[in-house]
């Protein structure tokens, strides 16, 4: 549970220097979980500089959910609440479902109004391959039980248990906001027991040392155009990149009374996470593009030349014979080097932008 600066207004530190903070605390894996389902944009470049220090890398996010997309209110849409959950890859399907869930999460406006969100019910339909943690105080489990509804958390609990199996984790964190924390941690370790779910303890790190808490009040003062020392967002001051021991002390001096083998245990449990997440983006494979049709090739041909006979308002065959030449040249060119299914691809934006007037 890891966000970089690609957690806009939140994240502090960059990828790379998650990194080296899991190179310096002799970490084997280190997962990046931004915000939202459209800050995925440091993941290849996390990857890239994880495996040059030895570090596994791990792809996800921290996705949002809600009940209900927005809806309208007369002219004015309604802002739906919306809750945390952890994606992790492990596999191919899986990063292609991720992907997915992105697309789908920025498709619409009532999937993207000011953050990008997905339904339990969507998530559900594209889970194979993500492993999931319960997430934060933001989770729609801690949401719950906060408000008293231990019965409809356990609910949401139960679905995720019936829907993702042995890849859903139960996670428990300990910061300064002591009572909502505290009780939720243990809401989930009872709840976790009676499915036989593994817990697991994480971070929430938003920077790399102790020293980048300062930086990430002067973003919150930013966003919110005022002083956030009073505000709940910033009396956790303790979102640093993490070891067992910061754990076990944090967990003494503020009275969560856990013991130490069990902080153990829970953070070794998220080794049988790193264990399941196996996926590297490929490289040097090309362009990743759609297939325009089953006979592509013929198709690209046939395009060019209705184009010529348009330019000129006349059949193919009374096209200039010169034109005629050149084109066949061309197209024999870029069926040789495999660039008509990019510029198929662009023809088919182009033609949708027009058609819906947009500017080209």
């Amino acid at each position: 549970h890891v966000h970089s600066n690609f957690s806009r207004y939140d994240g502090v530190s960059t990828c790379q220097e998650m990194v080296d903070q899991a190179v310096a605390h002799g970490h084997k894996s280190l997962a990046i979980t931004n915000h939202g389902l459209d800050s995925m944009g440091d993941l290849y470049q996390f990857q890239q500089y994880a495996k040059e220090k030895g570090i596994k890398p791990i792809l996800g996010c921290e996705g949002y959910l809600v009940d209900e997309l927005v809806t309208m209110e007369g002219k004015k849409r309604k802002r739906t609440h919306y809750n945390h959950i952890i994606l992790l890859v492990s596999n191919e399907t899986g990063w292609k479902n991720l992907c997915h869930l992105s697309y789908i999460a920025n498709i619409d406006e009532e999937h993207y109004y000011y953050k990008p969100r997905t339904t339990f019910e969507e998530l559900f339909q594209y889970k194979e391959g993500l492993v999931v943690g319960s997430a934060c105080l933001a989770s729609v489990f801690s949401q719950c039980v906060l408000t008293g509804d231990e019965e409809k958390a356990e609910a949401y609990f139960k679905r995720f248990v019936e829907e993702f199996g042995e890849n859903f984790y139960g996670e428990i964190q300990l910061n300064e906001l002591v009572e909502e924390q505290k009780k939720y941690n243990d809401w989930i370790i009872k709840t976790a027991a009676k499915y036989n779910v593994p817990v697991v303890i994480t971070g929430d790190v938003h920077y790399a040392t102790p020293e980048g808490a300062q930086t990430q009040r002067f973003i919150f003062n930013l966003r919110k155009d005022e002083d956030s020392e009073g505000d709940d967002t910033y009396k956790c001051k303790s979102l640093f990149y993490q070891s067992v021991e910061d754990f076990k002390q944090f967990n003494k001096g503020w009275g969560y009374g856990y013991t130490d083998e069990q902080i153990e245990q829970w953070c070794a449990n998220t080794d049988k996470i790193a264990e399941k997440c196996n996926f590297e983006i490929p490289l040097g494979t090309g362009m990743k593009l759609p297939r325009f049709s089953f006979d592509e090739e013929e198709d690209f041909v046939k395009l060019a030349k209705e184009g010529l006979a348009k330019h000129f308002n006349c059949d193919y065959d009374n096209c200039p014979q010169e034109y005629k030449v050149r084109l066949e040249t061309e197209l024999e060119m870029l069926l040789k080097k495999g660039a008509y299914r990019y510029m198929l691809t662009v023809s088919m934006l182009v033609k949708h932008a027009r058609e819906n007037k947009f500017l080209v």
